[in-house]
């Protein structure tokens, strides 16, 4: 980047500052100036300009060095960017695109800069949802599908496992596509777990993390979002299909807020800016499934952002925002976490608006069928108190219940490929495993380590899924009851 000389002599023009708080610049002079463009001080800081007026011009500073009245500023004639490209795979960086660590330097060999905060995409360049998102996460992808696309908001309280199931996720879709992980205003020991357990874990060329520790000045703190949905973009328009993860919002809100009551802008429900709505739904109506001009494909932006609860309550300013902006909500409950099943959420209280279209007609009526036993099995639950005086059609649907559940319940950073689900949970239905209820998990695993080891059971789940309806399938596993449930019982270990 060129210096301030440089700059204030192309320009030929120049401010200086009048006031500061801190992260927020005053500065007289730039008469040419506009909203959103670079500046750059005397000592070489960057800014970005937030606000105009008659007297002053605004500044955001986002270079964490120190700034005192009576420096001079110069306009950079553009608006605030970063450089994106290949060099960025595999790595951590700050928010303007810089290394996190010192000795992890990022070598360029091809870049371009984009804008960070730009207009969400016209309609006609969007195309209708019609693939699936796999999770790894049976409760998920059987449950609450997902698609390709979508935008899905993350909620819960504190230490509930959303985190957990982010990184699972986030090693899942690595294995196929790029995925650009914000953690906004997280700790700085949690960034460092979080990057490690990447490079230990997943296909760290394919992930890109754009963090900003709650250490850092509270201006980076607050573009890291745009940040990370510019990378993605980027990927997109290269023909990938991405996951970004905004890691969280909420915390994101309570930075803007502080900077909005800095600049001493009315303060509106709960002491947030007015368009704080507006800059969350700016940034996540630029996710979505796009059509690609040059490669004649469909490629998506698929967008996971977390909102904190407090005490369950879904009633907050920020979280219902979110909602509201979202196509649908994962609820991590606590009870659930307490229980210790995995991940913690609650399916009754979680919602997803489009995942569900994605779905085989078979994986549809297999979705009706496992809902339908989960209440009953809920229902079923406040008779138990009657021991063996229970009727023989109740204890079926216990047993059946407590096996799904058990199902559902995988261990920490465990992937289940979607035709496992499938067929496992397709067992369970069916009834197979009612007396196995504490070997559910073991024969899961076994069964999801069998199908990845070898091609013939590939190929055997591959033709059941292919049938599109319920009965016919039943039909057919039925016919292979013997053979799958062996499965179940081997291991390739």
């Amino acid at each position: 980047m060129p210096s301030y000389q440089e700059y204030r002599k192309k320009n030929n023009e120049y401010g200086v500052i009048e006031e500061l708080r801190h992260p927020l610049a005053y500065v007289q002079g730039l008469p040419g100036s506009s909203l959103g463009e670079m500046v750059i001080i005397e000592n070489e800081a960057i800014g970005q300009i937030t606000a105009l007026n008659d007297d002053y011009v605004e500044v955001l500073i986002l270079s964490p060095v120190d700034i005192v009245p009576g420096m001079e500023v110069a306009r950079c004639q553009k608006q605030l960017s970063i450089a994106v490209g290949p060099h960025l795979r595999g790595h951590a960086i700050n928010p303007l695109g810089e290394s996190l660590f010192a000795d992890q330097p990022i070598s360029v060999t091809q870049q371009e800069e984009r804008v960070i905060d730009i207009t969400p995409p016209h309609i006609k360049t969007r195309r209708t949802i019609t693939k699936p998102f796999y999770t790894g996460t049976s409760v998920i992808d059987l449950l609450l599908p997902l698609a390709q696309g979508q935008r899905e908001a993350i909620l819960g309280d504190p230490t509930t496992g959303k985190s957990s199931f982010l990184l699972t996720t986030i090693r899942n879709h690595a294995e196929t596509g790029i995925v650009v992980y914000a953690a906004i205003g997280k700790p700085w020991n949690d960034i460092k777990k979080m990057y490690n357990y990447i490079v230990q874990n997943a296909k760290k060329e394919n992930i890109i993390l754009v963090a900003a520790s709650a250490e850092d000045i509270i201006s980076n703190i607050t573009i890291t979002p745009f940040t990370a949905m510019t990378i993605a973009e980027y990927w997109r328009d290269q023909g990938e299909n991405v996951l970004v993860v905004f890691d969280d919002l909420s915390s994101h809100a309570k930075f803007y807020r502080e900077i909005g009551l800095l600049a001493r802008r009315f303060p509106a429900r709960e002491s947030y800016p007015g368009d704080i709505f507006y800059l969350h739904a700016r940034l996540l109506e630029r996710g979505g499934n796009f059509f690609h001009p040059t490669k004649k494909q469909e490629v998506s932006i698929t967008c996971l952002p977390v909102v904190e609860t407090v005490k369950e309550d879904f009633t907050g300013y920020i979280v219902s925002n979110i909602i509201s902006i979202t196509d649908g909500h994962l609820f991590f409950d606590e009870n659930i976490f307490s229980q210790g099943r995995r991940p913690a959420i609650n399916v009754p209280l979680s919602v997803t608006r489009l995942g569900g279209h994605t779905q085989t007609a078979l994986t549809r009526q297999l979705n009706r069928k496992l809902i339908v036993l989960m209440n009953k099995h809920a229902e079923a639950q406040s008779y138990t108190h009657f021991g063996a005086e229970l009727p023989e059609n109740m204890q079926r649907i216990l047993d059946a219940g407590d096996c799904l559940l058990n199902f559902l319940s995988q261990p920490l950073f465990r992937t289940i490929p979607y035709p496992v689900q499938v067929i496992f949970a397709s067992m369970i239905w069916l009834g197979w495993l009612n007396k196995n209820k504490a070997q559910v998990g073991q024969w899961r695993d076994n069964l999801a380590e069998v199908y990845q080891s070898q091609t013939q059971i590939n190929n055997l789940f591959q033709k059941l899924m292919s049938i599109k309806d319920l009965d016919a399938f039943a039909a057919q596993m039925k016919q292979q009851q013997d053979y799958l449930l062996s499965l179940c019982q081997s291991t390739t270990k």
